[in-house]
């Protein structure tokens, strides 16, 4: 269960999601990017673009924000960790 992907941070732009990659592989931790598109003909979603997550195995989730916190790509407004995420993350199953 642990090994179970979980969104780590949400950035506007693919660049700063490719940044914090870069910055998680270059520390040993396998992380995905997930662009998620929103519809332009939606008009709740009218000019938005979507987001970018990152994600890392709920196992490297404490280092993961470690690593980015200290490299200095992780700022409040990025970070989308669930509670149960931040739990689960302590505990093997």
């Amino acid at each position: 269960m642990n090994s179970k992907f979980v969104s780590i941070a949400s950035f506007g732009d693919t660049t700063d999601a490719a940044i914090a990659h870069g910055i998680l592989e270059s520390n040993g931790i396998p992380c995905h990017v997930q662009e998620e598109r929103t519809s332009p003909n939606t008009p709740q979603y009218k000019g938005l673009n979507g987001k970018t997550l990152v994600q890392v195995q709920r196992k490297n989730l404490t280092k993961a924000m470690r690593i980015l916190k200290e490299k200095g790509h992780l700022r409040s407004e990025d970070f989308c960790v669930s509670k149960w995420d931040l739990f689960a993350a302590n505990f093997e199953f």
